[in-house]
Formats: C-alpha cells, structure tokens, sequence
C-alpha cells in the first residue's frame, strides 16, 4: 500500500463513476475515496483520509478534497 507524502498514512484508491451501494459503504468506511462520475484523463488516483489531499499516481502532485459526509464528523 502507497503511503502519504506529507503523513506518512496509508492511501487509498480513488474510485471514478456511478457509485452503488457497496461503494457508498466502503467510501463511509474510508476504504476507498468516491472521485466523481466523470472520468477524465490525469485525475488523482489516490486519496489521504488524513490529510485530505488527492494524490497522482507517483505521489508527485495533489490537490485538497474531502467527501460530503467528512463535514459531518
């Protein structure tokens, strides 16, 4: 598993596109990280739950992004 560059915490993968029910769990989970229905080339791949911060795939760049529900805790 990728760790994050600035924490040191486990990453988890961005998943694209309609999520189903099972997906919805596992993001509520922090398993894996909902990146939106659109699919577009060069989207982050990889999400820290601590930091907030979505990474490319060689951990070289990354943008601040939370899901929905992460407001509510």
């Amino acid at each position: 598993m990728k760790k994050c560059p600035k924490c040191n915490k486990e990453l988890v993968k961005i998943v694209y596109g309609m999520p189903d029910v099972d997906m919805i769990e596992k993001a509520k989970k922090r398993e894996i990280f909902l990146g939106g229905c659109v699919i577009e080339d060069f989207q982050p791949k990889y999400h820290c739950n601590n930091c907030k911060k979505s990474y490319s795939e060689n951990l070289d760049k990354f943008i601040e992004e939370s899901n929905n529900w992460e407001d509510d805790e």
